[in-house]
């Protein structure tokens, strides 16, 4: 059996194989890199991290050429979830809430999943929107804040460019320089942060891993 993991943002290569030690932990997916994996006879293929802005991404019809040959290719947190709700309906298995909202919403943004970053070991350089999203949602939902700054922060941090997206880039754009509480709801928003990227990754490894343990239960079933 042979597995890959494409990440290195969302999950280090260390939380990768602290799930599945036998994959192949690899950085962000590429255009290109699924032909090779096809080559070398690869079973099974976990995309969470691919470039965007960085190179040329992993197209559709790569993924479909892929699964067209028995591969089983499951997606989540980034670009996987983006090519797993384009292609869930031919095969590929979308794991976790941004598949989800990817998959339910014909309006969804590619640049909502984008970061930059200098290199897979890197630290991100921006804060992606479905981030900041699930953290202004998780605040509203305990009451730490109100539904309309939510609304008003969400709309200014949707209106950079997603290179430009952060919390240090927020705190100084002039649309909030006259609003106090927002600028206190910075700071709370920067103290519960939540990385749904990585939320959705761990998802992903965790399924793949109980897939992979009921197949080889049933493998034992049928050779017993």
């Amino acid at each position: 059996m042979k597995l890959k993991i494409y990440g290195g943002l969302s999950l280090t290569l260390e939380q990768v194989c602290s799930v599945l030690p036998e994959a192949v932990s690899l950085p962000p997916i590429r255009r290109g890199d699924l032909l090779r994996d096809v080559e070398e006879g690869v079973n099974v293929v976990g995309i969470i991290d691919g470039e965007f802005f960085q190179s040329m991404a992993v197209t559709p019809t790569e993924v479909l050429d892929a699964l067209r040959t028995g591969m089983v290719v499951y997606g989540a947190g980034s670009m996987g979830a983006l090519r797993a709700a384009e292609l869930h309906e031919f095969g590929m298995v979308g794991c976790g809430r941004i598949f989800e909202q990817i998959r339910d919403n014909p309006y969804f943004l590619d640049d909502h999943l984008g970061v930059t970053f200098e290199d897979a070991s890197s630290s991100h350089v921006s804060f992606p929107m479905v981030d900041f999203a699930a953290t202004l949602e998780a605040l509203v939902m305990t009451g730490s804040l109100d539904e309309s700054s939510a609304e008003r922060l969400y709309g200014v941090y949707a209106s950079l460019h997603f290179a430009e997206r952060g919390l240090a880039r927020l705190a100084v754009h002039p649309a909030l320089s006259r609003e106090p509480r927002l600028m206190r709801a910075i700071n709370l928003i920067s103290a519960n942060v939540v990385r749904q990227k990585e939320l959705d990754g761990w998802e992903l490894l965790h399924r793949i891993r109980d897939d992979l343990s009921k197949v080889v239960i049933l493998n034992t079933t049928l050779n017993s």
